[in-house]
C-alpha cells in the first residue's frame, strides 16, 4: 500500500523528502496534491519517513517520457544499433581557438541536464537520472590524412554505439589537421535520440558558438542555469496525459484511423529480411533556387504552405508505386507547442498520422486542399504521444 502510494506520486511529480524529523513535500502547481493524498501523508507520516531513509533516491529520479520509452525498448533489443545516433559534423573556418571551443562544449553539455542522463529499469519502469559524468571529448591528429581517410573517420565516428545505462548519450569527437601553415578543425557532435531531436541539435550549436563568442571575449565559464528544461518537459506531458486535451486527442485518432489499415505494398528490388537490419541510403538532391522559388510561389497561390504542397506530392508518389489509392503515412511534429520549449534539448518530437486518400481521382488543387484541412486537424490533436496512440489502438505491430 506504502509503496503504491509513493509510485504515484512519483508519477504525478510529487517530491517528497524529510527535514529534521518533517515530512516534506513539493508539487507542481498544475498537479497540487488532493485533500485525500494530504491526509494519506499525515495518516502515513512515521512509515513514509522510515521508507524514505531506506529509498533515499527515490524521488529523485524522472520517469520516461512516452515516445523515450520506445526508444529504450529498442536499445533493449540491440544495444549496439547505432541507426538512432544523431550526427552533425562542420568544419570550423579561421582560427578557432580549442581550448575555448572544448570550454564551450562542456558549458553546455553542463546546462543541459538530458545531456548526462543514464537510464535503468526499477521494479516495473524504466527511469533516467542524471549523473556527474564529465563531458566526452575526444581528439584525433590527422596531419597525413588523405580526404578519404577523414570520411571514413567521419563514418566510424558516427557509427559508435552509446551505453544508455552508463549515462553516455552525448559526445564530441574532433579531428585536427595541419595543411597550409593552420590548423583545420573538423568537429562532430552525436547524440542519442533518447536525449534529443534534431531541433535540439541545432540549439546545442546555436549554445556552443554564442558560449564560444563569449568566452574570447570575457573568459566567463559560469553555467547559467535554465528556468525549464526537458525533464520540466517530460512532467508537462505526463499531466497532459490524465487531462481532457489527450483524451480529445484520443477520440479523434480513435475515429480517422481504421481499424485494420493497410500496409503500403511497395514493390521492391529486395526481399524484405526477416530481422531488420538499418543498413540504408539516402539519395540528396537539390531543387535550385528558381524551381525553388517557383514551388513557393505556386503554393501561395493555391493557399497552401509548401510542406502541404510537398507532403502531397510525396503521398501521389506512394500511390503511384503502390497502387493503393488509401494508406497511411507518418510525419513528425516539433512537440514543442510552447515558446518556452524552443530552447530545451530533449526528445521532444512527436510523429503523427496522416490519411493518404487518392480515392475518386481529385484534381491535384482539391487533393491539397483535402490535405491542407486535413493537416489542420491532425495539429489540433498532436498532443496525444505516438507510442500512447499505438498502446491504445491495439493495432499488430508489424
Amino acid at each position: 500500500m506504502l509503496a503504491e502510494l509513493m509510485h504515484s506520486l512519483w508519477l504525478q511529480g510529487v517530491v517528497l523528502w524529510h527535514e529534521k524529523g518533517e515530512l516534506r513535500f513539493r508539487a507542481h502547481r498544475d498537479s497540487p496534491l488532493t485533500d485525500q493524498q494530504k491526509q494519506q501523508l499525515k495518516q502515513n507520516k512515521s512509515q513514509i519517513l522510515s521508507w524514505l531513509d531506506t529509498h533515499p533516491d527515490y524521488f529523485h529520479v524522472f520517469p520516461l517520457s512516452e515516445n523515450q520509452k520506445s526508444l529504450w525498448f529498442i536499445h533493449k533489443l540491440s544495444p549496439d544499433n547505432t541507426a538512432y545516433n544523431m550526427v552533425h559534423t562542420v568544419r570550423f573556418a579561421g582560427q578557432v581557438q580549442l581550448s575555448l571551443l572544448k570550454q564551450a562544449y562542456e558549458l553546455v553539455y553542463a546546462r543541459h541536464r538530458i545531456l548526462r542522463t543514464a537510464y535503468k529499469e526499477r521494479d516495473e519502469d524504466i527511469i533516467q537520472y542524471v549523473t556527474d559524468n564529465p563531458a566526452s571529448w575526444h581528439i584525433e591528429q590527422a596531419d597525413n590524412w588523405s580526404s578519404e581517410q577523414i570520411q571514413k573517420w567521419v563514418e566510424d565516428s558516427a557509427d559508435r554505439p552509446f551505453d544508455l545505462a552508463m549515462g553516455q548519450v552525448c559526445r564530441a569527437d574532433v579531428l585536427l589537421r595541419q595543411q597550409d601553415g593552420q590548423t583545420q578543425i573538423v568537429f562532430q557532435l552525436a547524440i542519442h535520440h533518447i536525449a534529443g531531436d534534431f531541433w535540439s541539435c541545432e540549439v546545442f550549436f546555436d549554445e556552443l558558438l554564442a558560449t564560444y563568442k563569449q568566452l574570447v571575449v570575457s573568459q566567463d565559464s559560469t553555467v547559467s542555469t535554465l528556468e525549464y528544461d526537458y525533464f520540466d518537459w517530460c512532467a508537462e506531458q505526463r499531466r497532459a496525459i490524465v487531462s481532457d486535451t489527450v483524451e480529445q486527442a484520443w477520440q479523434y485518432w480513435h475515429s480517422v484511423i481504421p481499424a485494420q489499415p493497410a500496409n503500403l505494398a511497395l514493390v521492391t528490388d529486395r526481399i524484405r529480411p526477416a530481422v531488420q537490419t538499418f543498413e540504408g541510403e539516402e539519395r540528396r538532391f537539390e531543387l535550385g533556387a528558381e524551381l525553388s522559388q517557383a514551388v513557393r510561389q505556386l503554393a501561395k497561390q493555391l493557399s497552401v504552405t509548401p510542406y502541404v504542397f510537398f507532403i502531397s506530392l510525396f503521398q501521389l508518389l506512394l500511390q503511384r508505386y503502390s497502387g493503393q489509392d488509401e494508406f497511411l503515412i507518418g510525419t513528425p511534429t516539433s512537440g514543442r507547442s510552447r515558446p518556452i520549449h524552443q530552447r530545451v534539448i530533449g526528445y521532444l518530437v512527436n510523429p503523427i498520422v496522416l490519411n493518404c486518400d487518392v480515392s475518386g481521382n481529385p484534381s491535384f488543387v482539391d487533393f491539397l486542399q483535402r490535405n491542407a484541412a486535413q493537416l489542420k486537424q491532425v495539429l489540433a490533436h498532436q498532443h496525444m504521444p505516438f507510442r500512447l496512440l499505438l498502446e491504445r489502438l491495439e493495432l499488430e505491430r508489424d
